[in-house]
């Protein structure tokens, strides 16, 4: 398996948080939205990222607690959809959401060491 970080986040913010966090040890690869010139959301994103990143939709997980960014995915063929309802463990959980598998928190499904 091929493990990605597939993010909207400014490298900045992604290199912030992996000083801060150890989570870099849990991806091959990390993609930042930006560097397409567009979020993920976005219905263009999805076919400009395998132009550049080849991918077996029907076989690809993909998770985020977006969402708009699933919907995005899900509309391109992506196989395995996972909503995460609460990113953020100082919030509240967002509402579950019955057109995706929901998880309560990413720690459901990775240890992240704080």
């Amino acid at each position: 398996k091929h493990v990605v970080l597939l993010t909207n986040a400014h490298q900045r913010s992604v290199d912030l948080k992996f000083a801060q966090l150890a989570m870099a040890i849990h991806f091959d690869d990390i993609l930042i939205s930006h560097t397409f010139q567009l979020p993920k959301e976005h219905a263009d994103f999805w076919p400009t990222l395998e132009q550049h990143y080849p991918l077996i939709k029907e076989r690809s997980l993909f998770i985020d607690d977006n969402v708009q960014v699933l919907k995005a995915a899900q509309q391109h063929g992506v196989g395995q959809l996972l909503l995460v309802r609460q990113p953020d463990s100082t919030r509240e959980p967002n509402p579950e959401h019955l057109d995706f598998v929901n998880l309560l928190s990413y720690s459901q499904i990775i240890s992240i060491n704080e």
